[in-house]
């Protein structure tokens, strides 16, 4: 937790990025001294998200955004497979139900618009458009025409080849002819 902290507190005074990504898994009391660790060690400004890399099962996505909303983060990344979209429903009815404030967010995995209007329509928070896992930029431009319709974010996802040059083409798609109303500093693209 004392490398991450530095670490993201370099990123946040040298290049001015307030808002970092952490690996989570299964073994929640773990992760979240890890967690309540690096909060106590960055800026109280920086913004910290969680991605547990399609690993949780119900049960433990449940308890964690319980934790997750107690702790201020931001948002669960991808705690099941984007192909399940019925569990994706049922983590949205349970967040409504004990308003729960960590935001629910998918996509990179999807692999193509159809999945991802199901997954936006199950009441996700944000969806990850990724160019290189869909059927490309056509296939994002479609899915951030599908998330405004349904009200849900677009975070162009990155972390792969060429995926940092792309994702911003998606997020100037979505801003310059989807998200007229959302001023781009309001926006986030994910860069590695």
């Amino acid at each position: 937790a004392e490398s991450i902290g530095e670490q993201i507190r370099i990123q946040y005074t040298q290049r001015g990025i307030r808002q970092f990504k952490l690996k989570i898994g299964t073994d929640i009391a773990h992760d979240v001294a890890k967690i309540r660790a690096i909060i106590r060690r960055v800026p109280s400004d920086v913004v910290l998200c969680v991605d547990a890399n399609q690993t949780l099962s119900f049960d433990e996505a449940s308890q964690w955004m319980a934790v997750l909303s107690e702790l201020g983060i931001l948002w669960l990344e991808e705690p099941f497979a984007p192909d399940n979209t019925q569990l994706f429903e049922d983590l949205v009815r349970a967040k409504q139900e004990n308003g729960w404030r960590c935001e629910i967010v998918t996509g990179e995995n999807c692999p193509n618009h159809y999945n991802a209007a199901s997954l936006i329509a199950s009441g996700i928070d944000r969806f990850q458009a990724d160019p290189c896992r869909m059927l490309g930029l056509i296939d994002a431009v479609l899915t951030s025409c599908i998330a405004q319709i349904d009200g849900c974010n677009i975070t162009p996802h990155a972390g792969g080849s060429s995926l940092d040059e792309q994702s911003p083409h998606i997020q100037l798609f979505n801003l310059a002819r989807v998200r007229t109303d959302l001023d781009p500093m309001d926006s986030l693209t994910e860069n590695v």
